[in-house]
């Protein structure tokens, strides 16, 4: 598989993802740990993990080797959260996004949210009509 279409991020990877997103400059293991400590009790070594994972991936890019080694990201939130969403969507709803709608609108919804849910799919509507020859 290549890194360009690798699967997408576990949660804790999103979380590890947007750490580096929001740095300033590429962070050592030991400061996404810290970073990721304030949230949720991960060892130091499954953030270690992760970051060679996500290396693997495509997801962030290092800089350096052993303890010197230093992480960014190399991908965007939104592209993981499309990623995932994408990976929900085929595994729980045959990949049909109105599958997955209909499973939340029979559960009840108010008005407010049934406009924006309109809005959305007006908006879509009328981009794939710009976007058609």
């Amino acid at each position: 598989m290549s890194k360009q279409n690798s699967k997408s991020p576990s949660a804790a990877q999103l979380e590890i993802l947007n750490i580096l997103i929001n740095s300033q400059e590429p962070l050592s293991a030991a400061e996404v740990w810290a970073a990721v400590s304030e949230a949720r009790e991960l060892s130091r070594a499954t953030v270690s993990t992760q970051l060679d994972r996500m290396e693997k991936a495509g997801w962030v890019h290092r800089e350096g080797d052993g303890r010197a080694a230093r992480y960014a990201a190399v991908r965007s939130a939104e592209e993981a959260k499309l990623g995932i969403a994408k990976s929900f969507l085929g595994r729980f709803f045959d990949s049909k996004l109105s599958n997955l709608v209909l499973s939340l609108v029979d559960q009840e919804v108010d008005s407010a949210e049934l406009a924006r849910l309109r809005k959305i799919l007006d908006d879509a509507e009328a981009r794939q009509r710009e976007d058609q020859p």
